[in-house]
């Protein structure tokens, strides 16, 4: 079957396509069987299995616009090789920089783990910061607070390739 990719969030691992059959299916990351990351706007293959997409992979030479001819491009303004997508809500990936200043500054109340996605981890860090707190006398603050010195001093020490290999692709939540 065809489509075309309509979204795909890094931080869910999760996309969807607008098939040519007029419905809208789901896949999973692991389903993508392109190179990089799935791009809104990609025309693909996939197979049906159930509701969901699987084996996902981007149509190759056919997706590429024939050149225009001269008369059409001086009627048109210029475009990148790529053409030009806008970016879609919600497939932003987070900014390694930002991560890491919140993990630093903010690490005892989890505000990165939330950037990451991590939902359950930052609450986590927040209960113990502000719960176990208040019955530790802040000792369990200050452990929290080390926990996000450390996770911002490692994601800013990072390059961004392996922070987004270790934490966005690999979903590592913790260190």
């Amino acid at each position: 079957m065809k489509g075309t990719l309509q979204d795909f969030s890094v931080a869910e691992n999760r996309g969807w396509i607008a098939a040519d059959d007029g419905n809208r299916y789901s896949f999973q990351g692991p389903e993508w069987k392109g190179t990089g990351l799935p791009m809104s706007g990609n025309r693909v293959d996939f197979e049906l299995l159930g509701d969901a997409a699987i084996a996902v992979t981007p149509e190759l030479a056919a997706s590429v616009p024939a050149a225009p001819s001269p008369s059409q491009a001086q009627a048109q303004p210029q475009q990148s090789a790529g053409g030009y997508a806008p970016p879609v809500a919600g497939t932003s990936k987070p900014d390694k920089t930002t991560v890491g200043i919140c993990a630093i500054l903010l690490g005892s109340i989890g505000i990165h783990k939330f950037l990451l996605g991590f939902q359950t981890e930052g609450i986590i860090m927040l209960a113990v910061t502000l719960g176990a707190g208040m019955f530790t006398c802040g000792a369990s603050s200050i452990v929290m607070g080390v926990i996000g010195l450390i996770e911002g001093i490692i994601y800013l020490t990072m390059s961004d390739q392996d922070f987004d290999r270790t934490y966005i692709e690999g979903k590592k939540k913790w260190f």
